[in-house]
Formats: structure tokens, C-alpha cells, sequence
């Protein structure tokens, strides 16, 4: 028979079972975030590498999200052992019994013998709206990117079937067709990951609630060592809704910078199609000025797949994605 435990069992018991139904709850995420997923050209052509990126993070959410059932399912076994007097032939005082693994002999204590403890679920609000904000959205694209995006390229206009700037815009229409966006799929995946980012909030929060609210007749060491442990669970659960709601702001915003760049140049080649028309009937000057007129557009063009470009960049970064080329700093 094992030492009876130093807090009433029923107290151990009830906080156990509150355990057991968040685990299920995280479980349940699993299902949700499967609705989640990224077709590789949601985005276009043009930036379906961004697709698969937050594919990738998707699957290291779903991965990490995972770790928590067993964690407090771990947790939930050692509690029952502890309400029923076994501690795995650990003494009563000592905390090793609520240490994670490898934590257990080096655990820093402090001057009164409890271990050093984390605060509680950290703010993530402002990493957060960096996201909901687009901050990384370059300023040219910024002001409408809503996600609007026009059809289908119209054909060139032209009269008479004549219209001399239409080989000129050729490459405009193969441009605006990479970036066609899949707005109704972008759309769903953002609302599942905000879905997925409220539960594990709300997860959290109620854990946090559970390691108060249930253990109120519980104190000593190990008391202090079991909250030390789930403190970082509740941390933890926190930063992956944190995750959570910033896939789903930049798949908003990808779609928003994609939808807005394919708008801007869909605009410069109804002005190149309309500049075109003016050289009808031709003469040199006219033709002069149609392709001075090609020139300008052009360069509008190449702006804003640039300042997409950047825009892409930006994200990779905070997704914590190293750009190519990027030099890693060398210790002296």
C-alpha cells in the first residue's frame, strides 16, 4: 500500500476529470483543422509556394496541437496514482513526481525549495495583430487587400479586330490568370482556423480556471510542482491558438495581396487595351506614343508584382521561414 496523500483524494479525483473532458476537447480540434487544409493553387499559380508554406505550418500545428491530449492524460493517470496513495516509491515531499522528463534532477528551486515557476498563459495579442493587421502587406497592396478580385481577363478591345497594343498585353493576360483566386476556399480555411484558434482560447483559459478553481485544498511542494508542469501546458495551448488565428489572417491576407495585385494589373491592361485603340488609325507619332504608353504601364506592372513579391517575403519571415540567400550569422 502506498502513503496516503496529503490533500483529500476527492480533490485530486475532480480536478482529474475536468482534465479528461479538456483533453477530449482538444482531441476534437483534430477534426476541425482537417477543413483547414490548402489546395496548392488557392492562391494562383503565381504564389502557390505561400500555399504549401502554410500547409507545412498546418501540419506542425496539427503536431504540436496533439501533444496535449497525452499530456494531460499523463497527468490524469498520475493524479488517480496520487489520490490512491501511490507515488511511484517517491517520497511524499519530493516534487520529482510532477517533474517532466528530464526536468526532474536539474530542476531549479529557489531559496523556500518550490521550483521557479512561468507565469501563466502569455499575451500573444500583439504578435497576433501583426497578422489581422497585415502589417506585412507592402503599401501599394495594402489599401485593397480585401481578398476582391476581378473575373476572368477580359478579351482585348479593339476595332475592327485591329488593336496594336494587344501583343503588347499578351503577357498581361497569362499574369492575371496565375493570379486567380480560389476567394470561396480561402475563405472557408480562414474561418476554420479562426474556429480552431476561439476553442483552444477558450481551452486555456479553462485549464487555467481548473488549476485554481479544483485545487484550492491542495499546498506544499507537490502542489507547487504539479502547477509549475501544467502552467506550461496552458502556455503552450495558448501559443498554438495563437498559431491558429495568425494562419487564418494570412491566409486572408495572401488571398487579399493576390486579389489586389491581379485587380491593379487587370486596371493596367484595360489602360494599355484603351491606349491601343487611340493609335488606331496609325501614324508614327501615335505608335510612339503607344508604346511610351506600354513603357509606363509596364513599369507600373512590374511595381506591384514587386511590391507582392515583398509582401510574400515579409510573411515568410514571420512565419519564421529563412529566405533564400539569407546568411546566418557566425559566432566570433
Amino acid at each position: 500500500m502506498g502513503s496516503p496523500p496529503p490533500v483529500d483524494p476527492r480533490i485530486l479525483r475532480t480536478h482529474a476529470g475536468n482534465l479528461e473532458l479538456l483533453g477530449y476537447r482538444i482531441e476534437s480540434v483534430g477534426y476541425v483543422s482537417a477543413g483547414a487544409a490548402l489546395r496548392t493553387g488557392v492562391f494562383g499559380d503565381l504564389c502557390a509556394p505561400m500555399a504549401s508554406l502554410i500547409e507545412d505550418r498546418h501540419r506542425d500545428q496539427d503536431q504540436l496541437t496533439g501533444r496535449f491530449p497525452e499530456n494531460l492524460e499523463i497527468a490524469t493517470h498520475k493524479l488517480h496514482r496520487m489520490a490512491d496513495g501511490k507515488r511511484n516509491g517517491n517520497r511524499d515531499r519530493r516534487p520529482d513526481y510532477w517533474a517532466s522528463t528530464g526536468r526532474g534532477k536539474n530542476r531549479k528551486v529557489t531559496g523556500n525549495g518550490t521550483g521557479s515557476r512561468p507565469g501563466r498563459a502569455g499575451d500573444f495579442d500583439a504578435l497576433v495583430a501583426k497578422f489581422r493587421e497585415r502589417t506585412w502587406i507592402d503599401d501599394r497592396l495594402a489599401p485593397r487587400g480585401d481578398g476582391a478580385a476581378r473575373g476572368p481577363a477580359a478579351p482585348m478591345r479593339s476595332r475592327g479586330d485591329v488593336n496594336p497594343a494587344a501583343p503588347l498585353a499578351d503577357s498581361f493576360r497569362s499574369l492575371i490568370d496565375r493570379m486567380e483566386v480560389d476567394r470561396e476556399a480561402a475563405a472557408a480555411a480562414a474561418r476554420r482556423w479562426a474556429l480552431i484558434a476561439a476553442e483552444l482560447r477558450e481551452i486555456a483559459a479553462d485549464l487555467e480556471w481548473s488549476l485554481e478553481a479544483d485545487l484550492k485544498g491542495w499546498s506544499g511542494p507537490d502542489h507547487l510542482a504539479y502547477q509549475e508542469l501544467m502552467a506550461h501546458n496552458v502556455n503552450g495551448i495558448a501559443a498554438v491558438a495563437a498559431t491558429a488565428a495568425m494562419l487564418g489572417h494570412a491566409v486572408e491576407g495572401v488571398a487579399g495581396a493576390v486579389g489586389s495585385t491581379r485587380e491593379a494589373v487587370s486596371g493596367l491592361a484595360d489602360r494599355l487595351a484603351s491606349a491601343g485603340l487611340e493609335a488606331v488609325p496609325w501614324s508614327v507619332q501615335r505608335i510612339l506614343g503607344l508604346y511610351r504608353a506600354a513603357f509606363r504601364i509596364w513599369a507600373l506592372v512590374l511595381g506591384y508584382v514587386r511590391a507582392l513579391a515583398r509582401s510574400m517575403a515579409h510573411l515568410r519571415t514571420m512565419l519564421g521561414v529563412r529566405q533564400p540567400g539569407a546568411r546566418v550569422a557566425q559566432g566570433p
